[in-house]
């Protein structure tokens, strides 16, 4: 588990490469911006401190993911992106034994993290992100005004950045597995190895009379 809050930094601290791009966006509100940069800071955190300091509990964990969904769901609305963010955190949280073995917990904070954006703009607490048009759903986020190149340039710059992010550790945490189980099977013959086997019979055995 410390290995794989290790690995789960990189992806996190990539985000901040987008950083630069802001300088020439046209950035219509700084307080969410702010969270999200907050949000990832605590995430990166609490794996440092998993990976270095101390094991954290697995509730800690979901909590600051969640913080990050409900922040990131700023940048770009809380659809699409914020799903697919969605599904890579589950890729890292349910990697917890504590949290794999309560199907309902991983339900519940997924239901949470899906729709607790959503509901939080249905009652005025978060400023909306999305509306029905006669062409279908409109999305947008509140932090940028993506009418202007920069803008969607940091957009799409965050957007590619979080999903390699997700795939280059999808595939870190698929490395290990696949290494791990060779190891296990390595293991597993050396041990029979060491079991005595029975002698076995001759093929004609001589009859005594």
């Amino acid at each position: 588990m410390r290995e794989r809050s290790r690995r789960a930094i990189m992806p996190y601290a990539s985000m901040f490469l987008c950083l630069p791009c802001f300088a020439f966006a046209h950035v219509v509100s700084w307080l969410p911006l702010i969270a999200v940069c907050v949000a990832l800071a605590g995430v990166i955190t609490v794996a440092w401190v998993n990976w270095r300091v101390r094991r954290v509990p697995a509730w800690l964990f979901l909590a600051t993911q969640l913080e990050v969904v409900l922040a990131f769901s700023r940048i770009q609305g809380s659809m699409v992106l914020t799903q697919t963010l969605i599904v890579g955190i589950l890729l890292a949280v349910t990697a917890f034994p504590w949290v794999n073995d309560r199907r309902w917990l991983v339900l519940a904070w997924t239901v949470a993290a899906g729709f607790g954006p959503l509901l939080l703009e249905a009652i005025g607490v978060l400023a909306p992100t999305w509306e029905r048009t006669a062409s279908g759903i409109l999305t947008w986020g509140t932090i940028l005004d993506t009418h202007d190149l920069p803008s969607q340039t940091a957009v799409v710059a965050g957007s590619v950045l979080m999903v390699i992010g997700i795939a280059m550790y999808a595939l870190t945490v698929n490395r290990d597995r696949r290494v791990a189980q060779r190891q296990l099977h390595i293991q597993a013959w050396h041990l029979q190895q060491l079991i005595p086997r029975r002698a076995r019979p001759p093929a004609n055995p001589a009859i005594t009379t």
